[in-house]
């Protein structure tokens, strides 16, 4: 899942609804797992998924990648 959908009270107008788009938890977002680089295959795979994402919504790959 690359974003998280979700519908709410408005906090600003109670007798109203909004729609939320969040980043989903993915698990990776742990300090000390992003630090072991990308040596790691939990990293690199999750460093896939976001240079896919990207591409898949338009960016270049190799921009994606740089990025």
């Amino acid at each position: 899942m690359l974003i998280t959908i979700f519908v709410d009270i408005d906090d600003k107008n109670n007798s109203r609804r909004v729609l939320y788009l969040d980043q989903p938890s993915l698990g990776l977002f742990d300090r000390d797992l992003l630090l072991k680089g990308m040596n790691d295959t939990s990293v690199s795979a999750y460093f896939d998924l976001m240079v896919k994402s990207a591409v898949l919504l338009g960016a270049q790959k190799d921009t994606a990648h740089r990025q």
